[in-house]
């Protein structure tokens, strides 16, 4: 079997040196690429086969956690995750404990926080206060940007989860980095939440209203850039009921104190 591993080598080896006389460099290289991207599938199809069956086991077999690999991407399939966004997404909260205490962080996640925000967003409501009770217990979101939660909430119109985001330590005043996403390009680099949520807001749609009466409710202080916001705007009719109850809110937040 060595040997015939080292007769393979030695074949490629010289068939890249061939092709490099031949046909040049850049071509020798290319030709190197698709003689081992066979070799690169298979390993990359062996690794996934491997996440998949350490999954199942420790979902169905209660395998111990690997502590090495706990912020790790640990999702094969579909867009990844770590351990605890996917014990999260399958409301596994045993399992959310056992990588708590493992050491799973949101902050330290290889595939960023994305993959954790997405699984707030698919948790049921009624689930998402004891889910801060473990995040809370275990100081999970020590150095997370707790502000992107309530991103999550107001893109997803999910007032439910601008509540976990307050009760996980949030605050509904403090600006959030919106350039990093890309429908925000042309607004100014850091907006409040109230900004983000007057700009997303859709005539007709009282999902909308609620989120900005939640963040008000929470302490948000009305500001200029809200005027800016609503100058760019358009509703299609004045008469339109919720425009006017969006402006009356506004209003009268405007006018406190």
């Amino acid at each position: 079997m060595f040997l015939e591993n080292r007769k393979s080598v030695f074949k490629l080896c010289t068939f890249i040196a061939i092709s490099s006389l031949l046909y040049g460099c850049e071509s020798a290289v290319l030709i190197m690429g698709f003689a081992t991207a066979p070799a690169r599938t298979e390993m990359a199809n062996r690794e996934r086969q491997v996440l998949d069956s350490y999954l199942d086991d420790v979902f169905e077999k209660d395998r111990p956690i690997i502590l090495r690999t706990i912020n790790h991407k640990a999702e094969s399939g579909g867009y990844g995750a770590c351990l605890l966004d996917i014990a999260i997404r399958r409301k596994r909260f045993d399992i959310v404990r056992k990588a708590l205490i493992a050491g799973a962080r949101p902050s330290k996640c290889e595939t960023g926080s994305s993959t954790f925000r997405i699984a707030l967003v698919q948790t049921e409501p009624q689930d998402l206060p004891q889910l801060a009770g473990l995040l809370n217990d275990y100081k999970a979101l020590t150095g997370f940007n707790k502000s992107l939660i309530i991103y999550s909430a107001i893109m997803s119109n999910s007032p439910a989860l601008i509540d976990f985001g307050v009760l996980v330590g949030a605050d509904v005043n403090n600006p959030i980095d919106i350039y990093q996403f890309p429908s925000y390009k042309r607004d100014p680099l850091f907006q409040t939440p109230l900004y983000i949520a007057v700009r997303e807001y859709q005539p007709r749609q009282n999902s909308t209203l609620k989120i900005i009466e939640k963040i008000f409710k929470y302490g948000a202080k009305y500001d200029d850039s809200i005027e800016i916001v609503l100058s760019k705007k358009k509703s299609s009719s004045d008469k339109d009921p919720t425009w006017q109850e969006l402006n009356d809110i506004l209003y009268a937040e405007k006018n406190k104190g």
